[in-house]
């Protein structure tokens, strides 16, 4: 069962938007991994739970699921080394998170977001969705109007 994220996690987050510095992360990274990285482990494997009942095809491995919390600096103008959030990712099983739809979970100091969808498919994948909405519009703007609320919970 999933406990949540302590508030030192939470803290960690909001400081390390302040001070994102190697300076300031290296003897605190303990902290993140105890009180943000170990909680987001356990996040991804309640989610999987939940997945398992639904969309057996988008269970993740943890190590897999999880992004870095490096930021690739090297064509970016904020040279800041580390990310003021931490994400996860569901693709479906045997793609990568491009070519297919899939889940997507981050956590920062300023709240949690989720999301569902295909993000930068390529131009076969972005065809193949055209396609597919366009022959099938109708169901398609019925699922859109949304179905009655289920609860799942973590």
């Amino acid at each position: 069962m999933f406990a949540g994220f302590p508030n030192e996690g939470l803290t960690f987050l909001r400081n390390i938007k302040r001070n994102n510095r190697r300076e300031w992360f290296q003897p605190r990274k303990h902290l993140f991994d105890s009180h943000v990285k170990a909680p987001m482990v356990e996040l991804v494997e309640a989610l999987n739970s939940n997945l398992a009942k639904f969309a057996a095809q988008h269970v993740n491995d943890p190590k897999k699921a999880i992004y870095r919390f490096y930021r690739d600096t090297r064509f970016s103008a904020d040279k800041s080394p580390y990310k003021d959030h931490i994400a996860a990712i569901f693709p479906r099983r045997g793609h990568e998170k491009h070519i297919s739809a899939g889940f997507y979970v981050g956590i920062s100091h300023e709240g949690i977001d989720v999301a569902g969808g295909i993000y930068m498919p390529g131009p076969a994948e972005l065809l193949a969705i055209r396609t597919w909405l366009a022959e099938h519009h109708t169901e398609f703007s019925k699922a859109a109007r949304g179905a009655p609320d289920r609860a799942y919970s973590v």
